[in-house]
């Protein structure tokens, strides 16, 4: 597991938690999907990373972004 989104509070707060290995390309992929959640919310969503697991950046991760 790279990534997973937990779901908090009525769907008001998204918990993401990264960990080794990265994948780029399904993290990047979520949060393609998540954007339409924040674009149609009639109230703020907030979102809360915990990267506490990462151990190596990916080469590229800035570039990515």
């Amino acid at each position: 597991m790279s990534s997973e989104a937990q779901f908090l509070k009525d769907n008001r707060v998204i918990l993401y938690t990264y960990s080794d290995p990265l994948d780029l390309s399904k993290d990047t992929q979520i949060l393609v999907e998540h954007r339409q959640l924040y674009e149609n919310a009639a109230l703020p969503i907030h979102r809360i990373i915990d990267a506490t697991h990462i151990t190596k950046i990916p080469s590229g991760l800035l570039s990515a972004v």
